[in-house]
């Protein structure tokens, strides 16, 4: 006799179901990441409206007016002053950008510390190959080189030494919002995603915790409201960061007297906001232009760059983001490297927050619940 009971048709409804989000974040897994960034944004304009209204006689929905529209001000000044500034110096930069390798291979030369460093770094080493290669054509013609025609041509190899691996870089940032839907559409959904969510958060906390059973929901809304606290505190370091790594760029490089300084440091604070990688990037794009400076203000940008990243890993950081879980060097960098492979750019984008969301989620919902360990391990 068999006691096997038959599945019912809920069971199939909860595989199907299940199936069909797996599908969907196979196959539009930029538009969810796009949709996860619009969920900062909406926590981030909750906590202003909230803080507004606390210091103010003025409602919530004025207070997120008010909070919006200075937003929006603040961004359309900031993306004035930065094309104003690099459409005023985009030839000083390209002009800054080929002494800078220039530079760079004399440096490779003359330190056989830095020449393993290169080699062992597969961007820099093709780009050094690059500008080698168009080095061997200019110097195997002595004549050309004494015409104006070289001089151009040479320019023009020189640029396409480095232009490989700058136009990868370039086309890699690009992935951030580049879906089926376009960039200025994907910054409309995150706009209005965030409006929305800002306008009623309640709305969408009561629903989600409604997906559960009655006895559970009081934990999923202490969990809920535990993730928002992590991405809240998260936005709330990454822009502190932002801000003071910029103008500590800006800083160092105008006492240094190296060219570009406001851009350089616009730049650095656009970058900060994805942790690590992003740091990487603005420091090797202030090396070259510090190099064809000299080696002693390149040298002295080197040692401003480590000096604001250590301020910002000790300092910044932990004073911020004392309630945040706590995310581990080794574990983020390897979560974003895998997300950077596996869904592009745009998933080490949001690689740093999504991990902070999932480390709280983890910690409540399995350690605490499941495994009913509730000690704080550091």
């Amino acid at each position: 006799m068999n006691d096997r009971v038959a599945p019912s048709s809920s069971f199939y409804l909860v595989i199907l179901f299940t199936a069909i989000i797996a599908t969907s974040l196979l196959l539009a897994y930029e538009v969810f990441l796009v949709l996860f960034l619009g969920l900062i944004f909406g926590v981030f304009l909750t906590y202003l409206r909230k803080a507004l209204a606390r210091a103010t006689p003025l409602s919530e929905t004025w207070s997120l007016g008010i909070v919006v529209t200075a937003l929006l001000v603040l961004m359309g000044i900031g993306v004035l002053i930065f094309f104003v500034q690099a459409q005023s110096q985009m030839d000083r930069m390209a002009d800054t950008l080929e002494k800078g390798a220039s530079r760079l291979l004399e440096t490779v030369d003359d330190y056989p510390t830095v020449k393993s460093m290169v080699k062992s770094t597969p961007i820099l080493n093709e780009f050094v190959k690059g500008q080698r290669a168009n080095s061997g054509n200019t110097e195997s013609n002595p004549k050309a080189n004494r015409d104006s025609a070289s001089e151009q041509t040479n320019t023009s190899s020189m640029s396409n030494g480095w232009s490989s691996p700058i136009e990868n870089a370039a086309r890699a940032a690009g992935q951030v919002f580049q879906t089926t839907l376009g960039f200025f559409v994907n910054a409309l959904l995150i706009f209005f995603v965030g409006i929305f969510i800002a306008s009623s958060p309640s709305i969408y906390h009561r629903g989600f915790v409604r997906l559960f059973s009655v006895h559970k929901r009081e934990r999923v809304s202490e969990i809920v409201s535990a993730t928002v606290e992590t991405l809240w505190r998260w936005t709330l370091g990454r822009l502190a960061t932002m801000a003071i790594t910029g103008f500590g760029a800006f800083l160092l490089l105008t006492v240094l007297g190296i060219p570009m300084a406001t851009t350089i440091g616009l730049l650095t604070a656009i970058l900060t906001f994805v942790p690590n990688i992003g740091a990487v990037v603005a420091f090797g794009l202030s090396l070259l232009v510090a190099l064809p400076e000299g080696t002693t203000p390149a040298i002295l940008v080197s040692v401003g760059y480590v000096g604001l990243q250590l301020l910002e890993s000790y300092v910044i950081t932990p004073l911020i983001q004392q309630k945040q879980v706590a995310m581990p060097p080794a574990l983020l960098i390897s979560f974003q490297a895998f997300l950077g492979v596996a869904l592009g750019f745009l998933g080490a984008v949001v690689a740093s927050p999504l991990l902070a969301a999932g480390s709280t989620i983890v910690k409540m919902a399995y350690i605490e619940d499941v495994l009913e360990d509730e000690s704080d391990a550091e």
